[in-house]
């Protein structure tokens, strides 16, 4: 089997990492031709074929395909590294379509855990201080402030 050549920015961390770590899994030959090689041959290679704009790339003979995604999924269905049925297949490239349910705080917890911040127990002290009788009725600070307005 003639190896594949792998492309990618080698000065950016990561960009050719989950091709590699396909290839290796699949224990497919490959050339890594940007570590070899650097960034001047990477140019030069992208402007010899004209058709890969933004690396990683995979050169497989004559083939060449761009975006880590497309060539997962070139390589997984080549060399059997993805499940074989569509369902999976799918399940695979775009992932389970579900949130995940975070366990639910009773809200009574909620709040009780907001007089733990001692901010919120000054405010509401200092409402008390200011609190005062007006007409008969006890009346904060603020409706005092937003009546005189």
């Amino acid at each position: 089997m003639i190896p594949y050549d792998l492309w990618y920015w080698p000065s950016i961390p990561g960009r050719g990492e989950f091709v590699r770590l396909a290839l290796e899994a699949g224990d497919l030959p490959y050339r890594d031709r940007a570590r070899a090689e650097g960034e001047e041959a990477l140019v030069a290679d992208m402007k010899k074929r004209g058709t890969a704009y933004a690396p990683p790339y995979l050169v497989a003979g004559d083939c060449c395909i761009a975006q880590t995604a497309t060539i997962l999924l070139f390589l997984g269905e080549r060399h059997g590294l993805a499940p074989r049925d569509e369902k999976g297949r799918l399940l695979a490239q775009s992932g389970p379509n579900e949130l995940e349910a975070e366990p639910s705080e009773p809200p009574w917890k909620r709040f009780a855990r907001q007089f733990s911040d001692v901010l919120v127990i000054l405010l509401l002290i200092d409402d008390l201080v200011q609190t005062k009788r007006v007409k008969g009725r006890l009346v904060s600070h603020r409706e005092n402030s937003l009546e005189s307005i």
